[in-house]
């Protein structure tokens, strides 16, 4: 990432994702039909384990300090997450299970379609792969 300059605050800043895509694949805002990324597509990966064990454990994330922070009068301080009870469910495959999802990625094929000026600049295209019997 860079930086770049904020016309807000009138100061540079570093880029935001949506600005680096921009940069890195040569499109502008309001103009999708020119992103690359839009040809991608990955499907939905469904749990392909074996059926006697879970398929996903439950964790709680709880922001909590790993020491006492105190303020200057001493007072122990309390996080905003503390103070009103938040934590966040994590779903997370169990430990060593690699070969457990079964996912597809899809690139669209633009070689058909032929639009001038709709499509991502051709340097920005994945080559044709050819599959192996």
């Amino acid at each position: 990432m860079k930086d770049v300059s904020d016309r807000k605050a009138n100061r540079p800043r570093k880029e935001n994702n949506s600005e680096f895509q921009q940069r890195v694949f040569a499109f502008r805002k309001g103009k999708f039909e020119l992103d690359p990324l839009r040809l991608v597509q990955i499907r939905d990966a469904p749990w392909k384990g074996e059926p006697r064990l879970p398929d996903s454990e439950v964790h709680l994330a709880v922001n909590r300090k790993k020491a006492q922070v105190v303020d200057e009068r001493g007072n122990l301080r309390v996080s905003q997450a503390e103070q009103k009870g938040l934590y966040q469910i994590l779903e997370c495959l169990p430990a060593l299970r690699y070969r457990a999802l079964d996912a597809q990625l899809n690139i669209q094929s633009v070689d058909s379609m032929g639009k001038a000026g709709a499509l991502p600049d051709s340097s920005l295209r994945f080559g044709r792969i050819e599959r192996s019997p």
